[in-house]
């Protein structure tokens, strides 16, 4: 729902811990366009199955006068397209039920069916967005239909280009005619320390980026809690679901849960947990959990860690620590 930007300052500084005199300079908020929409009026729709990237994706989009419809897989992707036209797919890769590849490749061979009717609508453009670097990804991408590629976690300037990029073609009725060459976006992995052992440390890094997680809620403080205590919950139940598939030996379930919980953590800017989920992944992925057990215990410390970090930031206002009371 929409936030008021007036209240910003004021519960902004309870999360960052700073007296209120020094609201408009403890963390810089990145500026988007807000009359983008009005400007370049789009129908969009965000396919994914993560809560958290779903609610970053609102915040985000309304920072530029958009509101957004959300698919919670491909399938559901198909079925909105199937009642409404929208001009641009902001479609997640890696999803339950149907994935970004096969929706969409199910999304063009439907719009040339459409294509011979009397009144053929403009092909949607649909961007993929994947937090895997694997060489080759963005041709698969390409070559299941989608016309451009995001990397996660995505940069909120990084989908503002796209839709400036995307945005005039998606109303022609030759959109995909015109394909514009695009280079892969950059993966930008969290700032975290390497896995070699460490130079003897002086000051310890912060587990959370807290610039990138003021920046996606665009500065609204309300933004903030809502987006942080929606996180600790998510990954609180996500590492207990990590933990039952380890101890089942159930790599594919192993997989996919590190997936999800590493993409969120890297979206949010939760750094300091994101090495162990991502090394989760891969050893789900590759059927073989050496240390397993020991990484899912590790992310739990990382992530108590975290929510101590943005609990320290509420309490000299009296808020209620982050994540709690929540089901």
């Amino acid at each position: 729902k929409p936030i008021k930007q007036g209240q910003l300052h004021g519960v902004l500084l309870e999360v960052m811990g700073k007296p209120k005199t020094a609201a408009k300079k403890v963390v810089p908020v990145n500026k988007l366009d807000a009359t983008l929409a009005q400007r370049l009026p789009l129908h969009l729709l965000l396919a994914d199955d993560n809560v958290v990237n779903q609610k970053v994706a609102l915040r985000l989009f309304d920072q530029m006068g958009y509101r957004i419809d959300i698919a919670g897989d491909g399938l559901e992707a198909i079925q909105a397209l199937d009642r409404k036209h929208y001009n641009i797919v902001f479609m997640d890769v890696q999803m339950p039920e149907m994935d970004g590849l096969e929706a969409t490749r199910r999304i063009r061979e439907l719009e040339k069916e459409l294509a011979k009717g009397p009144n053929p609508k403009p092909p949607t453009i649909i961007i993929a967005m994947t937090a895997n670097a694997m060489t080759g990804d963005r041709e698969k991408c390409i070559k299941a239909g989608m016309d451009d590629y995001l990397a996660k976690p995505v940069r909120p300037e990084a989908v503002q280009a796209a839709l400036q990029r995307w945005g005039p073609l998606a109303k022609s009725p030759s959109a995909r005619s015109t394909p514009v060459s695009v280079k892969p976006e950059p993966v930008i992995e969290p700032n975290v320390p390497a896995a070699a052992p460490p130079p003897p440390k002086e000051k310890e890094e912060p587990p959370v980026d807290l610039e990138r997680l003021v920046e996606l809620a665009g500065g609204d403080e309300v933004g903030i809690a809502e987006l942080t205590d929606l996180y600790l919950n998510q990954t609180t139940e996500q590492l207990g679901s990590l933990k039952t598939a380890v101890e089942a030996g159930v790599v594919q379930d192993v997989e996919r849960i590190a997936h999800k919980s590493a993409g969120a953590s890297a979206t949010c800017g939760m750094n300091s947990i994101v090495p162990s989920l991502r090394e989760l992944e891969r050893q789900g992925r590759e059927g073989k959990l050496s240390n397993a057990p020991a990484l899912v215990e590790e992310a739990s410390k990382e992530l108590e860690r975290i929510r101590v970090f943005l609990n320290n930031r509420r309490r000299p206002s009296g808020n209620a620590p982050a994540g709690a009371g929540s089901s």
